[in-house]
């Protein structure tokens, strides 16, 4: 796993703001209904607050631990340099189902205190209503989550141009080292596994002038700070190719590493 996705280590300041980015577009499908989403988000504080004011100890341990998790769960998969799968999000969505049920069911007895039982029951129906649509759309593949490959839309084109690469050309990986296992088993090319920028850097200065030299940056992965490297060794990144989603948006950019 550290060889095939790009090894666990803290992310770097400048990939906060794109991987919590990556990391929200897949949680809206938990619903895929933004206002309950949004109650959803507004509850975890609401549920440590009344936490902390209710009498009942065991209820309020309970509460307390769901959110806990919650939100260690998700700062640790946003800090520490998961890749950005919606699978990853799985064991969280059963918790997030039940933070849902339980602010809820604090409304549903606010509400059955001011009305009539039968009336405050028309809340979770509503619910109910709600999600029809969206159920509906999730049992027909409607949404780029679950076995479609959204997150790698374009990855068998990127091995059709590695492929057709010169004999003996170089493709550094980081994160993609089981699908170039898969893709280009019997390509003519060398794969490289890079685990620093400083590592590639040496790398290249070393053995730059012989053959070509690519490497495959997928779209939640800055270049930045390999670009940095390179350029203290003389070296560029050089975009060949992108492949897209078929939504339109860039999947996977094709960098050819050439001298400055």
């Amino acid at each position: 796993g550290v060889t095939g996705y790009g090894g666990l280590r803290l992310i770097w300041p400048h990939e906060l703001w794109g991987r919590g980015q990556a990391w929200q577009q897949w949680a809206r499908y938990f619903y895929a209904v933004p206002a309950l989403s949004v109650g959803t988000i507004l509850a975890l504080p609401a549920l440590v607050g009344l936490a902390r004011r209710r009498r009942d100890a065991i209820r309020s341990w309970y509460d307390l631990t769901l959110v806990l998790f919650c939100v260690v769960y998700w700062l640790f998969h946003w800090l520490v340099a998961f890749p950005v799968w919606d699978r990853y999000l799985l064991p969280l969505l059963p918790v997030v189902a039940v933070i849902t049920s339980r602010w809820l069911s604090v409304l549903l007895s606010g509400l059955a205190a001011t009305l009539r039982r039968p009336l405050a029951w028309v809340c979770p129906l509503l619910l109910a209503l709600v999600l029809i649509g969206p159920a509906w759309n999730g049992a027909h593949s409607r949404y780029p989550v679950g076995g479609d490959h959204w997150a790698y839309d374009g990855i068998a084109q990127v091995a059709d141009f590695l492929s057709d690469l010169p004999t003996g050309s170089v493709v550094y990986q980081h994160w993609l080292g089981w699908h170039y296992a898969y893709y280009l088993f019997d390509a003519p090319v060398y794969v490289a596994y890079w685990p620093t920028p400083g590592w590639l850097a040496r790398d290249v200065q070393a053995f730059g002038a012989v053959g070509e030299r690519y490497i495959v940056f997928p779209s939640w992965e800055s270049s930045a700070r390999v670009a940095q490297a390179l350029r203290t060794v003389g070296y560029r990144l050089s975009p060949v190719w992108i492949a897209h989603r078929r939504d339109g948006s860039p999947s996977f950019v094709v960098y050819r590493i050439r001298p400055l």
